[in-house]
């Protein structure tokens, strides 16, 4: 009897598990502008599913001079408890003028990347990727 309640309980119990410990995803991820010249500022904006708490780091790193531009860290954004991260900062006025892919990097709170589908073999950032073009002003 008392195998047949800890099995009951077990089943009724671990949906709930599941659904509380799944892995954020990400949702959108933007550069506004996404058109910039030299010496503008831009914004970087990437939002995830859940908790702000299920996340312990974002980062982008630049795809084409990952060697030679370090890897940005986003802060988390204080709003409506949406879990969005941000970093806002100038294009060097020594950039060279095209367009870069800025390949995203989750870390969930247990340190475990978050690959979204599609992204799995990319070597610099498995969470996402968005674009910047800079132009001549």
């Amino acid at each position: 009897m008392k195998r047949l309640l800890a099995q009951a309980c077990f089943l009724l119990f671990f949906p709930t598990v599941v659904v509380f410990s799944e892995q954020p995803t990400l949702k959108s991820a933007e550069v506004v502008p996404a058109i910039a010249s030299r010496g503008d500022t831009v914004k970087i904006v990437v939002e995830f599913t859940g908790n702000p708490k299920d996340l312990k780091a974002v980062s982008f790193v630049v795809r084409e001079y990952q060697e030679d531009y370090p890897k940005v860290f986003l802060r988390p954004v204080e709003k409506d408890s949406a879990n969005v991260w941000a970093a806002i900062g100038p294009i060097p006025y020594d950039a060279p003028l095209e367009t870069y892919h800025l390949d995203i990097q989750a870390v969930d709170s247990t340190g475990q990347e978050i690959v979204t589908k599609g992204f799995e073999n990319q070597p610099t950032g498995r969470t996402g990727t968005m674009q910047l073009q800079i132009k001549e002003r």
